[in-house]
């Protein structure tokens, strides 16, 4: 039986921003890379000239285009929480809300509320 590989797939970023898969061996836009993603595999995205990992950037980048994409407007409060949060940061709000054993009733409201819902950061 042949199992499936679970190498991370490196994404080459060309000073043109060009998104090169080396596995594909071909070039892939942000949407590509998203849907690359959603198909389960992980990415590592790597500056071709100097060979810095800029992934977190170029998924966050990925985040941004889809959100532009939807064309509609987001939950601004949703984004108050994040900017008025220790870091300030998505990260920062995420790690807040892993380390804490029980979120806040309005928390965990929004989290059941936008699991079910169609917002473009969900899906």
């Amino acid at each position: 039986m042949e199992t499936q590989s679970t190498q991370t797939r490196i994404i080459k970023r060309y000073s043109n921003r060009k998104l090169y898969d080396t596995q594909g061996s071909c070039y892939v836009t942000l949407h590509e890379l998203a849907q690359i993603i959603k198909e389960g595999s992980d990415v590592e995205v790597v500056e071709k000239k100097s060979n810095t990992e800029i992934t977190y950037k170029t998924l966050m980048q990925v985040l941004h285009e889809k959100e532009k994409k939807a064309g509609s407007e987001g939950d601004t409060s949703f984004l108050n929480k994040i900017i008025r949060s220790k870091e300030g940061t998505f990260t920062g709000y995420i790690k807040e809300l892993e380390g804490t054993s029980t979120m806040g009733d309005s928390d965990s409201n929004y989290m059941a509320s936008s699991s079910s819902s169609e917002s473009p950061l969900v899906q």
